[in-house]
């Protein structure tokens, strides 16, 4: 079940992100000012006392589009469908925003990530050179979302 994340979550969220990322980990300070910020949203997929999931999107004010800034799903409990449900609760949240496209970006190595997000009606808008450091490029992604489009 997906629901928001609060900052006593902290540590389910730094599990999470030990477990999805070897690189590029949101430092518990960075989780915090999301947690705080009126123009954030995150949000765990919980199992049980647990987490398999966690999501966080930002609003930034005055632009029409969501940032999908991390979604990530706990490697013993990928390919059950639980990214393509936080992808589309993501979605939900960018229309009750308001907000006419959601992006993210992706490792353009991550092969899986990308088939899903392509799957999902994701375009990828344009390689993003040295985004995750020198020699690792990003794609970012855009997808546009019909009003009242609900998936």
């Amino acid at each position: 079940m997906i629901g928001p994340a609060y900052p006593q979550d902290l540590s389910l969220l730094m599990e999470i992100e030990r477990l999805c990322f070897r690189r590029d980990q949101f430092s518990p300070a960075l989780y915090l000012s999301f947690l705080l910020s009126s123009d954030a949203e995150v949000y765990l997929y919980r199992q049980g006392d647990g987490a398999v999931g966690s999501l966080v999107l930002v609003f930034p004010p005055e632009r029409d589009h969501c940032h999908l800034v991390s979604v990530a799903v706990h490697p013993d409990h990928r390919r059950r469908g639980i990214g393509r449900e936080m992808m589309a609760f993501a979605e939900g949240r960018a229309r009750a925003w308001d907000r006419s496209r959601i992006r993210l970006e992706v490792r353009k190595a991550n092969a899986v990530a990308r088939r899903l997000y392509e799957k999902l009606d994701y375009r990828a808008s344009r390689v993003l050179r040295d985004y995750y450091g020198e020699g690792i490029d990003g794609v970012l992604y855009i997808k546009k979302l019909a009003p009242g489009d609900e998936e």
